[in-house]
Protein backbone atom coordinates (compact mmCIF):
# COMPACT_ATOMS: atom_id res chain seq x y z
CA UNK A 1 0.00 0.00 0.00
CA UNK A 2 1.54 3.27 -1.08
CA UNK A 3 0.92 6.82 0.02
CA UNK A 4 -0.44 7.67 -3.40
CA UNK A 5 -4.21 7.73 -3.68
CA UNK A 6 -7.06 8.55 -1.34
CA UNK A 7 -5.73 9.18 2.18
CA UNK A 8 -9.14 8.72 3.82
CA UNK A 9 -9.69 5.34 2.17
CA UNK A 10 -6.18 4.23 3.14
CA UNK A 11 -6.86 5.28 6.76
CA UNK A 12 -10.13 3.33 6.86
CA UNK A 13 -8.47 0.22 5.46
CA UNK A 14 -5.65 0.37 8.02
CA UNK A 15 -8.11 1.04 10.87
CA UNK A 16 -10.19 -1.96 9.79
CA UNK A 17 -7.11 -4.16 9.56
CA UNK A 18 -6.01 -3.01 13.03
CA UNK A 19 -9.44 -3.98 14.40
CA UNK A 20 -9.16 -7.43 12.81
CA UNK A 21 -5.73 -7.90 14.41
CA UNK A 22 -7.14 -6.88 17.80
CA UNK A 23 -9.89 -9.50 17.43
CA UNK A 24 -7.34 -12.17 16.50
CA UNK A 25 -5.16 -11.34 19.51
CA UNK A 26 -8.18 -11.56 21.85
CA UNK A 27 -9.19 -14.94 20.44
CA UNK A 28 -12.44 -13.79 18.83
CA UNK A 29 -13.70 -14.93 15.46
CA UNK A 30 -12.03 -17.20 12.94
CA UNK A 31 -8.28 -16.94 12.52
CA UNK A 32 -6.50 -16.64 9.19
CA UNK A 33 -3.35 -18.79 9.10
CA UNK A 34 -1.75 -16.16 6.82
CA UNK A 35 -2.37 -13.41 9.41
CA UNK A 36 -1.17 -15.50 12.35
CA UNK A 37 2.05 -16.34 10.50
CA UNK A 38 2.54 -12.68 9.56
CA UNK A 39 2.06 -11.54 13.18
CA UNK A 40 4.75 -14.00 14.28
CA UNK A 41 7.25 -12.45 11.86
CA UNK A 42 6.32 -8.74 11.80
CA UNK A 43 5.24 -5.99 14.23
CA UNK A 44 1.45 -5.46 14.55
CA UNK A 45 1.43 -2.08 12.78
CA UNK A 46 3.28 -3.46 9.77
CA UNK A 47 0.96 -6.48 9.72
CA UNK A 48 -2.02 -4.09 9.77
CA UNK A 49 -0.72 -2.29 6.67
CA UNK A 50 -0.13 -5.64 4.93
CA UNK A 51 -3.67 -6.78 5.78
CA UNK A 52 -5.07 -3.42 4.60
CA UNK A 53 -3.20 -3.89 1.32
CA UNK A 54 -4.68 -7.36 0.95
CA UNK A 55 -8.19 -6.03 1.65
CA UNK A 56 -7.69 -3.23 -0.89
CA UNK A 57 -6.62 -5.73 -3.56
CA UNK A 58 -9.66 -7.91 -2.84
CA UNK A 59 -11.96 -4.86 -2.96
CA UNK A 60 -10.45 -3.72 -6.26
CA UNK A 61 -10.83 -7.18 -7.81
CA UNK A 62 -14.47 -7.35 -6.72
CA UNK A 63 -15.24 -3.89 -8.12
CA UNK A 64 -13.57 -4.61 -11.46
CA UNK A 65 -15.04 -8.08 -11.93
CA UNK A 66 -18.47 -7.41 -10.39
CA UNK A 67 -18.17 -10.61 -8.35
CA UNK A 68 -19.72 -11.04 -4.90
CA UNK A 69 -17.38 -11.57 -1.95
CA UNK A 70 -17.64 -15.05 -0.49
CA UNK A 71 -15.38 -15.87 2.43
CA UNK A 72 -13.71 -19.24 2.24
CA UNK A 73 -14.92 -21.53 5.03
CA UNK A 74 -12.37 -22.00 7.78
CA UNK A 75 -11.29 -25.54 8.69
CA UNK A 76 -12.98 -26.62 11.97
CA UNK A 77 -9.59 -26.86 13.68
CA UNK A 78 -9.01 -23.12 13.12
CA UNK A 79 -12.48 -21.87 14.04
CA UNK A 80 -12.68 -20.44 17.55
CA UNK A 81 -15.77 -20.20 19.71
CA UNK A 82 -19.40 -20.20 18.60
CA UNK A 83 -19.33 -16.60 17.40
CA UNK A 84 -19.25 -15.86 13.68
CA UNK A 85 -16.22 -14.11 12.18
CA UNK A 86 -16.92 -10.38 12.36
CA UNK A 87 -13.93 -9.46 10.17
CA UNK A 88 -16.12 -9.55 7.05
CA UNK A 89 -18.28 -6.68 8.32
CA UNK A 90 -15.47 -4.17 7.98
CA UNK A 91 -14.57 -5.60 4.58
CA UNK A 92 -18.15 -5.18 3.36
CA UNK A 93 -18.24 -1.62 4.69
CA UNK A 94 -15.03 -0.80 2.84
CA UNK A 95 -16.38 -2.41 -0.34
CA UNK A 96 -19.53 -0.28 -0.25
CA UNK A 97 -17.43 2.84 0.34
CA UNK A 98 -15.18 1.90 -2.60
CA UNK A 99 -18.21 1.50 -4.85
CA UNK A 100 -19.52 4.92 -3.75
CA UNK A 101 -16.15 6.49 -4.52
CA UNK A 102 -16.07 4.80 -7.91
CA UNK A 103 -19.59 6.05 -8.74
CA UNK A 104 -18.71 9.59 -7.64
CA UNK A 105 -15.60 9.59 -9.85
CA UNK A 106 -17.72 8.59 -12.85
CA UNK A 107 -20.05 11.52 -12.22
CA UNK A 108 -17.25 14.11 -12.22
Amino acid sequence: MTRAGDEALRSVLVAGATAVIRHVRRGRGAVSPWLVDLLKRKPPKLAAVALANKMARIAWKLMVSGEIYRAKPMPPALARGDRPDTGNISTLTVLSWCRNLQENEQLV
